[in-house]
């Protein structure tokens, strides 16, 4: 829990860097970007990290343990619910060579969840039997399967503008329903690593929206992808009648590369800044407009 919190390693090469090469303003630049780029994710992560930690260790005391036993306990339950990247801590699957670990980033927190959904499951069938323990299989299958799938779904389609319509004008039942059952389907494929980001793109192809048909690879990745692209996208947007957003886009993408900096972390909302412009998408409202520019992506009605 202390080097989760603490997280020196970062700040000390950081600081040696600035020690050894005071004056190198740009090398300062990226390194105040590779800090900082995940600050959102690391503040959120830090408080959940804390109340995990505090809320087991509160109950590892109530019944009894002593302060060296409760953190342990309140350490290992954090690592077990919120992943953990240490050598010692991530799977086979993970610690695979340099092009293995293209197909599995992100991949730490989906197996992460899967060992403890498998573990949890393991624990009710041993203690009670599958059917005395049939209603704590049902509330481990909700609270540790269900519930995150389906509101990390909503969360992300909020913030797109892409939840479930009543298009067929028959209610909202099925619609949610079926929403429901794919979030919970894409969610499970994800405890395979590589095949299951290949079964979720076929799924996808049977759907209308082409941009979730590719087979999920690294960040890296896609950006070498889309830079590669830059001279030909660029060159047809300026004399051509080409695709202007992605151009921009590609453009941020290479300058990434080139420089280290991230103005891929841009790319997003200066491509939907051009299909705006472009006429491509036509956001119903101020706050339609705004919510794109955040997320950089169009809502299904700013499609229509």
């Amino acid at each position: 829990m202390r080097e989760r919190g603490d997280n020196q390693a970062s700040g000390i090469f950081g600081e040696i860097e600035q020690i050894i090469d005071p004056n190198n303003k740009y090398k300062q630049l990226t390194m105040w970007f590779a800090r900082h780029t995940y600050f959102m994710q690391i503040a959120f992560q830090n408080v959940i990290d804390v109340v995990v930690w505090q809320g087991a260790y509160d109950d590892a005391t109530a019944k009894g343990e002593t302060h060296d036993e409760a953190v342990a306990q309140a350490d290992a339950i954090v690592r077990q619910t919120q992943s953990s990247s240490l050598p010692e801590d991530i799977s086979r699957a993970e610690a695979g060579n340099v092009g293995l670990r293209l197909f599995t980033h992100m991949y730490n927190y989906f197996n992460m969840n899967a060992n403890l959904l498998a573990t949890e499951f393991q624990i009710a069938i041993r203690d009670m039997g599958l059917r005395k323990g049939a209603g704590r299989l049902l509330y481990v299958y909700f609270v540790g399967f269900a519930i995150p799938a389906v509101i990390g779904q909503i969360i992300a389609d909020a913030m797109r503008g892409q939840l479930p319509e009543d298009e067929e004008d028959d209610g909202y039942l099925n619609d949610w329903l079926t929403y429901t059952l794919e979030a919970q389907r894409k969610y499970l494929l994800g405890f395979v690593p590589i095949v299951g980001q290949a079964v979720t793109a076929g799924f996808n192809a049977l759907n209308d929206k082409p941009y979730d048909d590719r087979v999920g690879t690294s960040p890296a990745v896609s950006i070498l992808e889309s830079a590669v692209k830059t001279p030909s996208s660029v060159y047809k947007a300026i004399m051509e009648e080409g695709d202007q957003s992605r151009a921009a886009k590609d453009l941020l993408n290479a300058m990434t590369l080139l420089t280290g900096i991230p103005f891929s972390a841009a790319s997003r909302s200066v491509g939907f800044a051009f299909e705006v412009a472009e006429g491509d998408v036509e956001p119903v409202d101020e706050l339609d407009y705004a919510r794109g520019l955040v997320t950089g992506s169009a809502s299904e009605a700013s499609k229509q």
